[in-house]
């Protein structure tokens, strides 16, 4: 403040004037599209709208890895840019990066809804992509994308004839899902029918078997009894024999013993007389 006072002494300002241009400019009512921030976007947008134009003509050349950098240059100035994300849309697009397209389009949509070229693509871009699907056997996402398609606009052809096309051959291979199925579930009934007439069948193959075997069983240890029974009759009937052998000999020799006596007997009378 000292310093102030002093240059006004010395400058031969009266003490009692404006020391300073920004009152002035202060009391002053200024819009605020000239605030530094307005300015700023402002300046932001129109350097991005100069590099769209750029990306732009490099497109139209056919300069495409050009004409991207700059696409990818403007909205990294300004990120709400939807004719460069059109742009860029477009050049995906004609490089048959659909995915990347579709997500471009429908950002600068978010942005502005009625933005007329970034429904025109996204519809195109929406059909092209089903065609890549449906020539990949993908039925299911091609169907899907005539259909985001036909919501953004009901009357686009070629759409909706692809989309009933897929439809119907979808419901034919869903009847003939259904119809394997049904036939898998008969053949499957049918085998396990079967296996119960086989386990049955099994089964009593089993008990007769055992039935089989149990009576083998029982046939072989009446055989073992009755031999074991033979085999004792014939020891007995072998002892009778012996006893009556042994009879037979005692009585034998009895009488030899009988007839020797008798013998002696008639010789001593022999001789007696």
């Amino acid at each position: 403040p000292h310093c102030t006072e002093n240059l006004k002494t010395i400058l031969g300002i009266p003490p009692g004037a404006c020391s300073s241009i920004l009152k002035p400019i202060l009391m002053k009512d200024i819009p605020k599209s000239e605030y530094y921030d307005s300015l700023r976007i402002n300046q932001r947008i129109k350097w991005s709208m100069e590099v769209t134009a750029e990306g732009v003509k490099n497109f139209k050349r056919n300069a495409k890895s050009t004409a991207l950098k700059h696409f990818h240059y403007a909205l990294e100035i300004d990120h709400m840019n939807v004719e460069a994300l059109v742009a860029r849309g477009a050049l995906f697009a004609n490089e048959g990066m659909y995915s990347e397209s579709i997500r471009d389009f429908e950002k600068a949509l978010t942005i502005n809804h009625n933005h007329q070229n970034a429904k025109k693509y996204l519809i195109e871009t929406y059909t092209a992509y089903g065609q890549k699907l449906e020539s990949e056997r993908d039925l299911k996402k091609a169907l899907r994308c005539y259909r985001e398609a036909l919501a953004d606009d009901p009357s686009t052809q070629p759409a909706k004839t692809r989309a009933e096309y897929i439809i119907s051959v979808l419901e034919k291979k869903t009847a003939e899902r259904r119809e394997r199925e049904r036939r898998k579930e008969e053949e499957e009934a049918r085998l396990k029918k079967l296996r119960k007439i086989i386990e049955k069948e099994r089964r009593r193959e089993d008990k007769l078997r055992q039935g089989k075997s149990e009576k083998k069983e029982k046939t072989e240890k009446r055989k073992k009894k009755g031999k074991s029974k033979s085999k004792k009759y014939s020891s007995s009937s072998h002892d009778n024999k012996s006893k009556r052998k042994r009879v037979r000999a005692d009585y034998s020799s009895d009488e030899s013993t009988d007839t020797r006596s008798n013998q002696s007997c008639d010789s001593s009378h022999d001789s007696m007389s």
